[in-house]
């Protein structure tokens, strides 16, 4: 039995650098030839970077449901254009076309949703038929916070005691 030894370093660098980057040239052969959506969420890393996650939903050929990441993208911009920008460099980059992409998903915020340049009419002007989703998670979770917030401090203090 062989076995191997490697730090932390070197296996991290082993994942980044060599699988992580054969896992993302399979996956983009995969989605070249089919259907398409993507979930898209901006979130902030702990050093305070935003980032902008991309993940590839699509059926594969033994007819799964599949979810993989397409990106991990640092924005500098965070506007609606900012992010279409990012998420057509991101399918450009991998070689996908546009006309591949059946739908998008993401949360309520202001720059997610709206009538006017926001990042779902900007993604339907490149793709007039993208089915456009707000996610009822994201929804609700916010709903809950906002709903706390308004709790009598006294509530508060007695759920936390249960």
């Amino acid at each position: 039995m062989l076995t191997l030894a490697s730090s932390r370093t070197k296996t991290t660098g082993i994942i980044k650098n060599v699988l992580a980057t054969e896992e993302k040239v399979q996956l983009a052969h995969l989605l070249r030839n089919s259907k398409f959506a993507i979930i898209v969420d901006e979130s902030t890393d702990k050093s305070w970077s935003k980032v902008l996650v991309i993940i590839a939903k699509y059926v594969d050929d033994n007819y799964n449901v599949c979810e993989d990441s397409l990106g991990l993208v640092e924005v500098h911009d965070a506007s609606s254009a900012g992010q279409k920008n990012l998420i057509m460099k991101c399918l450009s980059d991998l070689g996908l076309p546009i006309q591949n992409l059946m739908g998008v998903g993401f949360d309520n915020a202001s720059v997610n949703t709206g009538s006017v340049k926001r990042l779902g009419v900007l993604l339907k002007e490149e793709v007039p038929n993208l089915f456009i989703l707000v996610c009822t998670s994201h929804s609700l979770a916010l709903y809950a916070t906002y709903a706390a917030k308004k709790l009598p401090e006294v509530w508060k203090y007695s759920f936390t005691t249960l």
